[in-house]
């Protein structure tokens, strides 16, 4: 498996569910999601930042074209565009709540502050964070050195009040 948490993606995927891998950079992990969806699901490429052609800018640009009516799972593998890439799929997160797991290269001098900015964001949704360890996923609170991704779940979102 390309990565420690890969295991883990069993857990997150179930049959019929529609994925969108941003940065596109694992074919081993396009071929996991897809045997994971199985026949009824679907797995959507895309790389951020080019616009027009057959490629999409953004998740939210992607869901639009393909008239997508969920996403269920989201993974995304930073280059230097972390925010930009969550920006431009925030009505996405909003409408379909989907499991988020993101990575990024442990060589990267800026991770620890990535790490905090998307917490921070996703806790905004109602996400929580979690990391792939022994064998589950297990929440966490920060990031944690070495680790290269970490998994959001979306938490209940309160009803309104009266």
């Amino acid at each position: 498996m390309p990565h420690p948490e890969a295991p883990g993606l069993d857990q997150l995927v179930a049959p019929g569910a529609v994925c969108v891998d941003v940065g596109a950079g694992c074919a081993r992990c396009i071929a996991a999601l897809r045997t994971l969806a199985g026949p009824d699901g679907q797995v959507h490429r895309l790389v951020p930042g080019r616009p027009g052609g057959p490629r999409a800018a953004t998740v939210d640009d992607l869901s639009r074209r393909k008239d997508l009516t969920r996403v269920d799972f989201i993974r995304i593998q930073f280059g230097e565009d972390e925010l930009d890439v969550l920006l431009g799929a925030f009505a996405t997160l909003l409408r379909d709540r989907p499991a988020l797991l993101l990575r990024w290269g442990r060589r990267r001098p800026h991770r620890r502050r990535t790490a905090d900015t998307v917490r921070s964001l996703t806790v905004s949704l109602s996400y929580m964070m979690h990391g792939w360890q022994e064998g589950t996923w297990r929440p966490v609170t920060d990031a944690v050195p070495g680790w290269g991704g970490f998994l959001f779940r979306p938490q209940p979102v309160p009803g309104r009040l009266p």
